[in-house]
């Protein structure tokens, strides 16, 4: 006989105070190990700006062995000048005949304004449940993460450069986007953490 003093956490059978695995369905009572995806393997920071074309991104950033993770707090998309505008300025520019190709003009301006996408074309977007259990040893840093619904995600074999302004903030170039960001500091942190695993960092 043996003392019934575990309670499986999977199918809540009861097992044996020294049992390895569940009697009934297998489940292995070791402790599991850490993901190859450490804390200390991970940089992150509570909330950054991200800029693409007329599109704004606020929340958190976690640098990986894989890429960048911005994590979606905020989704803003910042329209230029109205088609009204752009087409009075096309009138008086172009006289009478300007009349009628700026009202043409502002007409697709207006519309192109008015149908613009839900979210940025080039920026592929994840749900932030699929990572939360690989970042979950930043979350001191990051506490706004679970907050975030989804996050984007550009892959390190992707980016083409990082470079770092003389007055702060970050410039991504990737195959298929270039973003500005505004938040991870301080510089030589952040440039010492991405050349030593790998991103091609301008200096």
């Amino acid at each position: 006989m043996y003392k019934v003093a575990m309670e499986c956490p999977k199918c809540k059978a009861q097992n044996a105070d020294n049992a390895v695995f569940c009697s009934l369905c297998f489940e292995n009572f070791k402790p599991k190990p850490k993901s190859a995806t450490s804390a200390a393997r991970l940089l992150a920071f509570p909330e950054v700006t991200s800029t693409h074309e007329r599109w704004i991104v606020k929340g958190p950033l976690v640098i990986a062995e894989n890429g960048l993770h911005f994590f979606v707090k905020e989704l803003t998309y910042v329209e230029g000048e109205t088609g009204e505008n752009i087409g009075r300025k096309l009138g008086g520019e172009l006289g009478v005949l300007g009349t009628f190709v700026g009202s043409v003009a502002g007409s697709l301006v207006d519309g192109a304004i008015n149908e613009h996408p839900g979210k940025p074309e080039k920026l592929f977007f994840f749900p932030t449940p699929a990572v939360m259990e690989q970042f979950r040893g930043v979350l001191q840093d990051a506490p706004a993460i679970p907050d975030c619904a989804e996050y984007y995600l550009v892959k390190k074999e992707e980016i083409l450069e990082i470079s770092f302004g003389m007055l702060g903030g970050m410039t991504v170039k990737s195959k298929f986007v270039v973003l500005e960001v505004a938040g991870p500091e301080p510089e030589e942190k952040v440039s010492g953490f991405l050349a030593f695993r790998g991103y091609r960092v301008k200096h």
